[in-house]
């Protein structure tokens, strides 16, 4: 196998920078690594945030009882964590609402805001009096 001296310079001058870097394995080359990294914009995170809350509300909606207590949904991609607020009127409502809100993205953090009010039963003490 014959090898031109253009490849035998290009193999050269890969091995030099690739062997002789200062930075390779120092600090220096995580400092580099680290500036070079950019930064989540902000209008993309708040697009994702939204994206996020949207995708959670769509999930709350297939449940009737929960579209209808009007639960508050709160994301924050960059903890990828969902907040959930409100009032519903069980444990069972509060429990489905938190699996819908983990379904809606793999690995997200629930973090349950939601409280349990029972409806209060109708006082029947205070019937019509009888004759």
């Amino acid at each position: 196998m014959l090898i031109t001296r253009t490849q035998l310079t290009i193999a050269l001058a890969l091995s030099t920078v690739v062997f002789s870097s200062p930075y390779r394995g120092s600090a220096a080359q995580a400092e580099m690594t680290q500036r070079n990294k950019k930064p989540i914009g902000l209008a993309k995170t708040e697009k994702a945030n939204a994206e996020l809350e949207k995708e959670v509300n769509a999930k709350i909606a297939t449940n009737g009882e929960l579209k209808a207590a009007k639960l508050i949904v709160s994301a924050d991609v960059t903890k990828n964590e969902i907040t959930l607020r409100g009032t519903v009127t069980s444990d069972s409502m509060r429990s489905k609402a938190v699996e819908l809100a983990k379904s809606a993205q793999a690995g997200v953090l629930v973090n349950d805001q939601i409280k349990v009010q029972a409806i209060a039963a109708p006082d029947t003490s205070a019937a019509a009096p009888s004759r």
